[in-house]
């Protein structure tokens, strides 16, 4: 009746959520609602400022004018000009002399708009932003810096806020944002009076689809074209954002800017459009650049994928697949080096396609990426030249440009940027005429290089020939160029595909699964078996976690020195093997105590026979457990994502998911199907090991090999055979020259060293990422985890066991949410400052439910009566504050693991990472191990107030050390505030000051 009951309440809640899912989807259906989630126009992010004085945002006085354009529907759209700063600098003494502090009503009688109006070679930026906020919000102002300073004295930008945005009246809709876009687009062409050639049209975000939507629908009505279109994290349709369900039901979104239809559609036009007996036969009709980064948690970058092969597909006669064209790219992309990410151009009969992908950037501060309007405006203008372009790619360090006049030249300018430029980009113009590269196969040890023509679609590297005398393609001449530090490059990373990071989850997840239950369910067999007593329970665990202590050493040399799939194939095998040994044991013992006469062990009693071998298998399953996690987690994910620190930081938030998950949904699941029967539950345990280990190990096994990198060998390996003949030779020596006795003596030393962690450990605690790594450590010595500790208490003060498991699962979900709330943290403000953080919010919500325990119950007898009497005698209430603490204070727990193991995999280098993650892992143990023997020395509910003490003790500890690890590094704790307060009486008294002296 009791399975039945939980069936019941968990049968509820699902129809609960199913219900609230369901009022969420019919809510999304109504046209306001809809509205508001993808306009987002009432959240303006600028509450305290005033749009009209753009000075708060860091310009110069009178660069920027606000002034109002109006729509052909009556709206007045509030609008920034911002002047280049190459222009404004010769013309301050000017413009500071003009009024400010308002929106301009006659923007024609202002000096910025006669110097963008009056010069020939001006360039016109017209910017249209995103969802949320306003023209002056977040990373905007900085973009438009950034876009200018692509040409200093030429480029001017004009950004708008759509209606219901700022200050523009009206209210957003597809159909007004359309019109407000005409708007800008008229006042640019037949107010200012600048060409369409000189025109670039930027969107970010939402702005894409606002732009994309502009230029398909002026070349469809007017054949107009502009000079460039650059789409900043684009999205391919507003039905991919809402929820599954209803993108189905398409008719009922309202606002469904269907960018990838409407640019398939441009790109057609622009293909279709005649060409004139006085046309440039090289004349371009659209160039469109598209910009994202791969850590956009906003707009996922394979938005940009889409949209790039919907235009790439409109712009061939027979069109081209969407696999087609990424097995293409992978092989024309262009890599950015440190930067990072990766560009790839495709040139077609009149047009040009451009994709970037930066590995950082985020969803704004890509924004202010200069390449957007460089590659859309100043490149445009260099392409309609004359010229054969040659490009050598690298793979880990950008491109180069060559423009020559014959095949010797081309050679000459590769050796010199090859000298000159090997870790920058640079592009060399001369007057060239028509020559064909050289071909043959790519080599050199920085990646691929060569010589291609841009006149094919796909600007393909080919080869070069580096010596002037043989013409023959000779390594050496590249190695002697580029010097020593260019031996044993390794190749370019791997890309992670969703089939590659697809089958990393599947085997993380069965590997953590099998894992958090068969931890619990041993817990439930034992109590089973023993219900009179929690020694073996007790000795089960103490052994587990001495178990990691002892051996961690001989783990972490197993992980530095072999086969990384070896190590996961034995660890995965040696674990499932210890599992189904110990079910078979447990059926053994609950035969055994079926009468129920064991209730206390005694030497001489079957269940102690059976207790030996139980412990010796669930300390092989344990360090199992430890070698496939710190393999997995500490190296392979590293090797995953070379070069890519937000890719890992994703990865490493992922595989948290899977591990809270299965923390929350093992235990469960294993619980209910214990309650109906205990020995089904051995069964269940026994069927999902056996089952689950053959596809464990086939996803494991197809990562490895379908990325060349984890086949590497470790550079230990080779030092641990010369090593070992050493230790031969000397041992050989030593048994010429010594007794029996000493040699023996030196074998059991040198036993001792392979099996306890003491010969890592001087290396362990000298490594700079110790103090991360010991203060994730002593976070273990805590009983203020929903762990047996505590949930023992809380049922001894009259909890339930339903109730128990609501908070328990209350608490993972929050420890879920760090997963994602720690990587957008981290992202901000780095690893280091996170992680301070984290641990901040961990201790002071610990010190609350610390302080709230102890004075609403939680004291003892031990404490005199004074200190008794400020305690509220109430230890229900008591245990619920703690509880309470406890659960939001693990939101910091978990993203300081993050943050730890980011660091951790970012400093410790390739060799070591086995032995300096087994030693940490060792440490954890030991503190767990610790915190066993306090709830053994305290075993009372009403002395449950001392071990709570000697965590928030351990919590503080690991604070210090933290903290003292922030200040090596950073110099500083916190920021004071005083800086930018500072700042601001300079800009707001001094700055002006200034000015006005000029």
């Amino acid at each position: 009746m009791k399975a039945i009951s939980v069936l019941q309440s968990s049968l509820y809640a699902v129809a609960g959520s199913l219900s609230l899912y369901c009022i969420f989807l019919c809510a999304l259906t109504m046209p306001v609602v809809q509205d508001q989630v993808v306009y987002l126009n009432k959240v303006r992010m600028t509450w305290f400022q005033d749009v009209n004085i753009p000075e708060q945002w860091g310009f110069l006085h009178n660069q920027v004018t606000p002034f109002h354009i109006s729509s052909s529907d009556g709206e007045s759209l509030h609008s920034w000009h911002i002047l280049p700063l190459g222009i404004y600098r010769r013309h301050a003494a000017e413009l500071v002399r003009e009024s400010s502090g308002v929106a301009i009503a006659d923007m024609t009688i202002r000096l910025s708009f006669k110097l963008l109006r009056d010069d020939p070679d001006a360039l016109l930026v017209l910017y249209f932003h995103g969802a949320a906020g306003t023209l002056a919000s977040g990373w905007r102002p900085p973009s438009y810096r950034a876009l200018s300073a692509a040409a200093p004295d030429r480029i001017h930008v004009v950004a708008i806020d759509y209606r219901g945005f700022g200050t523009s009246s009206g209210t957003p809709s597809e159909a007004g944002l359309q019109t407000d876009a005409q708007a800008l687009v008229d006042w640019a062409v037949h107010v200012a009076g600048i060409s369409p050639s000189r025109i670039v049209v930027f969107g970010q975000s939402l702005g894409t689809a606002v732009a994309v939507s502009l230029v398909q629908r002026l070349a469809e009505q007017e054949a107009l074209l502009f000079s460039g279109l650059v789409l900043v994290a684009p999205f391919a349709d507003v039905a991919q954002y809402v929820p599954r369900l209803l993108a189905y039901l398409h008719t009922l979104v309202r606002a469904k800017w269907p960018t990838s239809d409407r640019i398939a559609d441009f790109v057609r036009l622009c293909e279709a459009m005649p060409t004139s007996p006085n046309d440039d036969i090289r004349r371009q009709r659209y160039h469109i650049t598209i910009l994202h980064a791969k850590d956009d948690y906003g707009i996922p970058w394979t938005h940009s994928q889409t949209v790039y092969w919907h235009a790439v597909n409109a712009s061939t006669p027979l069109g081209i697949g969407y696999d087609d064209l990424e097995r293409e790219k992978e092989q024309a992309q262009t890599r950015l080096g440190e930067q990072g990410g990766w560009t790839v151009t495709r040139r077609t009969g009149k047009g040009m396609l451009t994709q970037h992908v930066l590995r950082h950037g985020l969803h704004d501060r890509i924004m202010s990426n200069v390449v957007t309007v460089d590659a859309a405006v100043v490149k445009r203008k260099q392409s309609a030249r004359d010229h054969t372009q040659y490009r050598i790619a690298y793979a880990d360090v950008g491109k180069l440009t060559v423009v020559r006049s014959d095949q010797q030249t081309a050679q000459r300018c590769c050796r010199l940027l090859l000298r000159e430029t090997r870790e920058n980009t640079m592009e060399i113009d001369t007057d060239v005429v028509s020559s064909r590269g050289t071909s043959g196969k790519p080599h050199g040890p920085r990646g691929e290089y060569g010589i291609a023509d841009d006149s094919s679609p796909w600007s393909l590297p080919g080869s070069i020939d580096l010596d002037d005398q043989d013409g023959s393609d000779d390594p050496d001449d590249v190695q002697r160029l580029l010097g020593d530090d260019a031996r044993g490059t390794a190749l370019p990373p791997t890309p992670l595909t969703t089939a590659l990071t697809g089958r990393l989850y599947v085997s993380h997840f069965l590997s953590t699964w099998n894992s958090r239950m068969f931890e619990f369910a041993a817990v439930l067999f034992l109590a089973a078996a023993f219900p009179g007593t929690l020694r073996p329970v007790s000795t089960y665990a103490v052994a587990r976690g001495l178990s990691a202590v002892v051996f961690s050493e001989a783990v972490g040399t197993a992980i530095d020195r072999g086969d990384r799939l070896a190590v996961v194939r034995a660890s995965i095998v040696g674990q499932r093997v210890a599992v189904i040994a110990s079910c078979g044991l447990f059926w053994l013992l609950l035969r055994a105590n079926r009468s129920g006469s064991a209730s206390l062990i005694s030497s001489s009693s079957p269940s102690s026979y059976l207790l030996i071998p139980l412990v010796v298998t669930a300390c092989v399953e344990k360090l199992c457990a430890i070698m496939n996690l710190v393999a997995v987690e500490r190296d392979w994910i590293v090797v995953l994502t070379r070069g890519d620190e937000p890719g890992r930081r994703l990865l490493n938030a992922r595989m948290r998911r899977i591990d809270l998950f299965c923390k929350l949904a093992g235990p469960l699941a294993i619980s209910l199907v214990s309650a109906v029967s205990v020995t089904a539950a051995i069964v269940v345990t026994l069927a999902v090991n056996t089952v689950s280990v053959l596809l464990e190990y086939y996803c494991i096994a197809m990562l490895y090999y379908r990325v060349p990198d984890l086949r590497r060998r470790h550079a230990a390996d080779f030092a641990a055979d010369s090593a070992v003949d050493n230790d031969a030779s000397s041992l050989t020596t030593t048994t010429s020259t010594s007794s029996s006795s000493q040699v023996a003596l030196a074998a059991i030393q040198t036993g001792l060293r392979q099996l306890l962690p003491f010969s890592s450990l001087p290396f362990y605690l000298h490594h700079p990422a110790v103090l991360p790594s010991i203060s994730l450590a002593v976070l273990y010595l805590t009983v203020l985890s929903f762990s047996g500790q505590m949930v023992t208490y809380l049922l001894s003060v009259g909890y339930t066991a339903s109730t128990v498991g609501l908070v328990r699962t209350a608490s993972t979900v929050l420890e879920l949410s760090a997963t994602w709330a720690a990587p957008l943290l981290v992202a901000r403000i780095g690893d280091v400052r996170a992680g301070i953080w984290s641990l901040s919010w961990q201790s002071i919500w610990l010190t609350a439910g610390v302080a709230w325990f102890l004075t609403r119950g939680g004291i003892g007898e031990d404490y005199s009566p004074a200190i008794r009497s400020i305690s509220v005698s109430s230890p229900l209430l008591a245990a619920t504050g703690l509880a309470l603490g406890v659960a939001v204070s693990r939101v910091g727990l978990w993203s300081f693991d993050l943050c730890a193991q980011n660091i951790v995999q970012e400093e410790v280098d390739v060799d070591h990472r086995g032995s300096f993650s087994t030693a940490e892992a060792a440490f954890q143990n030991l503190f767990e191990v610790l915190s066993y023997v306090i709830t053994m020395v305290f075993p009372r509910p009403d002395k449950f107030h001392w071990p709570v003490l000697v965590s928030i003790v351990a919590v503080y500890t690991a604070a210090a050390l933290y903290a003292t690890f922030v200040r090596q590094r950073r110099g500083h704790l916190f920021h004071s505030p005083l800086p930018p307060a500072q700042r601001w009486i300079d800009k707001t008294f001094f700055h002006s000051h200034e000015l006005g002296n000029r």
